[in-house]
């Protein structure tokens, strides 16, 4: 019971920083791709992805869902910076 009462905390306070994640977020999609992969910005996205897993639950109530959907914009716009990268290489558009 008290493992249960740990991880319900740590689900409410991990979900009251996303709005600071998804600001972190959106600043690191206006470098080049071969620029977040030197910086390792790519491994935050993987981090923060990897919390994103962990706050499941809870993160689909309607009082997180502005943040929510601000860090969803952030990957979204990750995938356009790779997507716009692979069109380069392939010549495709």
């Amino acid at each position: 019971m008290a493992l249960f009462e740990i991880n319900k905390q740590v689900n409410v306070c991990g979900c009251r920083q996303l709005p600071m994640l998804s600001a972190l977020l959106q600043g690191r999609a206006n470098f080049t791709f071969t620029e977040m992969r030197s910086r390792n910005h790519m491994s935050l996205y993987t981090h923060v992805l990897g919390l994103v897993d962990l706050l499941q639950p809870r993160i689909f109530e309607l009082q997180y869902s502005a943040a929510f959907e601000s860090l969803l914009h952030a990957y979204f716009d990750l995938l356009l910076v790779c997507f716009a990268v692979v069109f380069a290489e392939h010549n495709l558009r």
